[in-house]
């Protein structure tokens, strides 16, 4: 039987506070009365599972992206994405 060491890529598997396998989403509202309830777009935010070490740290992947429904963008067009890092011990972002 051989022995052997077997490496790792630089990621990490743990324990999340966010669930990657279930993202936020919400509907966006334009700042109008809510007796209008219209719904501009949705937005969302995913959790990758994988730790990755950035900047000598163990972080969060998480990712936000905003779209704007086909009726507002008529007026105001949405399409962003976010990606951003967040230590894991401290929670704030690298």
């Amino acid at each position: 039987m051989r022995r052997g060491l077997i490496i790792f890529p630089l990621a990490l598997r743990a324990a999340s506070p966010v669930r990657a396998d279930d993202p936020a989403v919400t509907n966006l509202y334009p700042g109008v009365p809510t007796e209008i309830l219209v719904t501009a777009g949705r937005a969302t935010m995913a959790v990758d599972p994988m730790i990755r070490m950035r900047e000598g740290r163990p972080t969060y992947h998480c990712v936000t992206t905003a779209r704007s429904s086909k009726v507002f963008s008529t007026i105001y067009e949405i399409n962003d994405r976010v990606e951003s890092f967040l230590d894991t011990l401290h929670l704030h972002s690298v």
